[in-house]
């Protein structure tokens, strides 16, 4: 598609390259119905996982259900502004112009202990999020206190691309309860391990983009 666009005279117009990388806050009740379901999970995810747990687990269908039918209104401007930036290649309609809807392939829990770390990695599917359910308050100060030049202890880090100069290839954050992050499944990201006593609980899942079917077909089969 050819960037056709052109800026008012003595105006600005700028291309951003690269993924896009979406950043909301959870209500407090979405927050406490996902901490309540995936307390009472029970089967072991680890071995679909790249991450250094003791304790990671796959929530059910009906958990799954739960969340498509609830989280639509976080999912939803992600896409729509996905679908603006991102151009179909040979087209001048939006990349998401023919898509039905979009599956939720899998869902799990995180509990990470003191120590744990997710290793840089990528996951399978189109796009994938993770969401803080329970933070401790001495992440922020632990990350205050490392005196190295990466990511501080804790921090949840996302890569596109090589390190060079003028072009930020990186994004690092310390989480608080309710963050959620959605991208697209292949950007790279790690998780720092952390110096708190106290447990960090965190969702992750993948979704999947249906090109046919019925729209409402959106839970994987068990």
């Amino acid at each position: 598609m050819i960037d056709q666009d052109r800026p008012k005279e003595g105006t600005h117009t700028y291309f951003p390259f690269g993924p896009l990388l979406g950043h909301v806050s959870i209500k407090q009740e979405h927050i406490d119905e996902l901490l309540k379901r995936g307390r009472e999970t029970t089967e072991d995810y680890r071995q679909n996982l790249a991450g250094h747990l003791d304790k990671e687990n796959a929530y059910t269908k009906d958990d799954r259900q739960w969340f498509m039918e609830n989280f639509q209104e976080y999912i939803h401007p992600y896409m729509t502004n996905f679908a603006r930036m991102v151009p179909s290649e040979g087209g001048h309609h939006g990349y998401l112009g023919n898509i039905k809807g979009l599956s939720l392939y899998s869902l799990w829990i995180n509990f990470m202990k003191q120590g744990e770390y997710n290793p840089p990695h990528t996951h399978n599917c189109d796009f994938s999020f993770v969401i803080y359910l329970q933070v401790p308050d001495d992440i922020a100060k632990h990350e205050k206190e490392f005196k190295g030049s990466g990511a501080g202890p804790g921090c949840v880090s996302f890569y596109y691309g090589e390190q060079q100069p003028l072009i930020k290839h990186e994004h690092h954050f310390i989480p608080v309860t309710g963050d959620m992050f959605i991208f697209p499944a292949k950007l790279r990201h790690m998780v720092s391990p952390f110096k708190s006593k106290e447990e960090r609980i965190s969702v992750s899942g993948n979704l999947i983009l249906l090109t046919d079917g019925p729209i409402d077909d959106n839970i994987q089969k068990d």
